[in-house]
């Protein structure tokens, strides 16, 4: 027997599931919690190491190449990016998505303790950042006018 079939002929149970499948869906509406902007933990950490003066090769040679040695021994490694300019060099750290955000940011920031003593002692900044999804503007909004009516409206404040 099919399913239209057997809702004609029972319409008590009908009525029956459908309250239930209704009274779910208000209890799960009033249980899940809802937000603008939901916030997914990511296992994503920026390294910023600031050399004042130091050239990219120098900051490469003195600062990145040891915390990239140290970073790539660390288990669920996904990616490691780094972006190097006069003075700044900036490590983007990924693990998989499937990590703790909490464990793999302490073992990213006890990696780069271990290593202070090894890197530049005039090295002005070295800090590890975490990044949050929930710090990201989605949209955007502005007012325009266009220029023949701020032409317009200066004729009439004129006069």
């Amino acid at each position: 027997m099919r399913v239209p079939e057997l809702a004609v002929k029972f319409p008590q149970l009908t009525i029956v599931l459908f309250l239930m499948a209704a009274a779910l869906g208000v209890t799960a509406l009033g249980s899940i919690p809802l937000a603008e902007d939901p916030t997914f933990p990511v296992s994503t950490f920026g390294v910023v190491a600031v050399y004042p003066g130091a050239t990219p090769a120098d900051l490469e040679q003195l600062v990145v190449d040891k915390l990239e040695t140290h970073f790539n021994e660390l288990d669920d490694l996904k990616s490691l990016k780094t972006s190097i300019e006069d003075g700044v060099a900036v490590i983007t750290v990924e693990f998989e998505s499937n990590t703790d955000p909490d464990k793999k940011y302490d073992e990213v920031v006890r990696e780069v303790n271990g290593l202070r003593t090894d890197l530049p002692q005039d090295l002005a900044r070295l800090e590890v950042q975490k990044f949050s999804l929930a710090n990201v503007n989605i949209a955007q909004v502005a007012l325009v006018q266009k220029p023949a009516a701020q032409a317009r409206l200066a004729e009439d404040v004129s006069q």
